[in-house]
């Protein structure tokens, strides 16, 4: 089973919020494919913030379990994909692992765009529900864009 990683700064905003997202359209979709989020910064078990658990609440996806992770090398190595926020954080993590740069992507630029995911934290709710549906449009895109790449129907 293919394994994506969802790579951010601090694992507790926007990579955890990608990693519950795909989980929940995973099962929508019957794609097996294993999701995991990690941090370059990460505070290693740190929960994932109350924003982020209030708009994903609101979208019926449980984010309570979540607690924050740094990137690691075994990580690196067992995925198939990395997807980073943010064009800096993919600069870093090939900084970090230059033997990954085949698997290394910015979420937009996986699927044809080139913007970044821009940062909510210290922000209000809202700006994390705004969040949660740039988020769920652009997991919409990548699962059909991914499930084409492999040549895969479910």
């Amino acid at each position: 089973m293919d394994t994506i990683v969802f790579v951010c700064t601090g694992n507790t905003c926007r990579s955890s919020m990608a990693q519950a997202i795909a989980e929940h359209k995973k099962e929508e979709k019957g794609i097996e494919v294993e999701f995991l989020s990690a941090g370059l910064a990460a505070w290693e078990g740190a929960p994932a913030s109350s924003q982020a658990l209030q708009a994903l609440k609101e979208m019926g996806i449980d984010l309570s379990h979540h607690r924050a992770r740094g990137l690691n090398g075994e990580m690196v190595a067992r995925a198939r994909l990395l997807l980073t926020m943010t064009r800096s954080q993919k600069e870093r993590l090939l900084a970090l692992y230059p033997w990954a740069r085949e698997k290394v992507f910015t979420l937009k630029e996986y699927i044809g765009k080139e913007e970044d995911i821009p940062d909510p934290f210290g922000q209000d709710v809202e700006a994390y529900r705004r969040l949660a549906q740039e988020l769920s449009s652009l997991i919409e895109e990548f699962l059909d864009r991914y499930q084409e790449s492999r040549g895969l129907t479910f």
